[in-house]
């Protein structure tokens, strides 16, 4: 996966698999990996709990994970599980 990748996701229920085929593919990031949430209005569990992992995952590496296009409900269930310092936010 190339420096400055951005990966799509459309609708909630795409959260958590992508960012779990993300957790699977770490290892070949290189500096920041951008997910572009623009297409999700809310996140379930799962995808809450891949964004934990993928966060924990990337913390013991040299990768930085930003979430781009984040609405409001969607950052305030991330700042509700503490996951907000875990992600840029780019504007």
């Amino acid at each position: 996966m190339p420096v400055d990748s951005v990966w799509p996701i459309a609708g909630a229920e795409g959260v958590a698999r992508a960012f779990e085929d993300a957790a699977g593919r770490l290892e070949t990031v290189d500096g920041e990996l951008t997910f572009d949430l623009s297409g999700v209005r809310k996140v379930d569990v799962a995808g809450l709990r891949a964004m934990s992992a993928l966060a924990a995952k990337a913390a013991d590496g040299k990768v930085k994970i930003a979430l781009k296009g984040v609405n409001v409900d969607v950052y305030k269930a991330l700042k509700l599980v503490g996951l907000t310092t875990a992600f840029l936010f780019p504007v």
